[in-house]
Parts: structure tokens; C-alpha cells; sequence
């Protein structure tokens, strides 16, 4: 069996010391800590990550250029509003709140906006 992508674990006997004061301190029993060993800078795991990363970026983007088109906005205006939003749940919840505010006559989006408010744990 090859060792290639494996982790290796390697422990180490490490003590603690805490400083309560300047003139008090207690020494704590050594204790084993799991060091991981770094990957190596070409393993594949990277491109993984990169990719996940990428397709994120790419979801996230989605979901700006929705906040855009529903506030009727340029996506590079918007892109001042939407770069202080941090995350797709916040991005969500915006995108809720604009269809709650263009629909606010029709019933058909009422229901639907109360359901997708408690899945997100916004008060509806």
C-alpha cells in the first residue's frame, strides 16, 4: 500500500504552564498533542479545495446578480451593496425581503416567503 496522500500523525509530549500573576504560576502534566504533518505543496486535495472554492465564489455571485436584477440595479452598482454582504444566508435573506416587498399584493409568494423565513431562522 503506498503512503502517497496518507497523513501522518505524529505526537508529541507537550506541558502547560499558566500564569495567573506576575509572581504565580502552575505547571500542568505533560500531555500528547496529534500534530498533523503538512501536505505536500502539489497534493491533490489543493485543486479539490480550489474547486469547491471556486464553485462557491460562482453561487455566491448567482445570488448578487438576483439582489441586482430585483432592486433594478446594474450589477456593477450593486456590486457596492452586495460586497458588504457577508455569506449566501444574509444573500438569502435579502433576496426574501425583495420578494416580499415586490409581492406584497399577491398571495402567492406570501406563504412561500413565511416557509423560507423559518428555514433561514428569520421572524416571518
Amino acid at each position: 500500500m503506498s503512503d502517497e496522500g496518507r497523513i501522518t500523525r505524529l505526537y508529541t509530549n507537550q506541558s502547560v504552564t499558566i500564569v495567573s500573576s506576575s509572581t504565580s504560576a502552575t505547571q500542568l502534566p505533560s500531555y500528547k498533542v496529534w500534530t498533523p504533518t503538512p501536505l505536500p505543496p502539489d497534493h491533490h486535495v489543493y485543486t479539490l479545495v480550489g474547486r469547491v472554492a471556486s464553485e462557491w465564489s460562482r453561487f455566491e455571485h448567482t445570488l448578487d446578480l438576483i439582489i441586482c436584477d430585483l432592486a433594478n440595479i446594474e450589477p456593477e452598482k450593486g456590486a457596492c451593496i452586495t460586497a458588504q454582504i457577508m455569506g449566501a444566508t444574509p444573500r438569502f435573506r435579502v433576496i426574501i425581503t425583495q420578494l416580499k416587498h415586490i409581492n406584497t399584493k399577491e398571495s402567492m409568494f406570501g406563504s412561500n416567503a413565511d416557509r423560507k423565513a423559518r428555514l433561514l431562522c428569520m421572524r416571518a
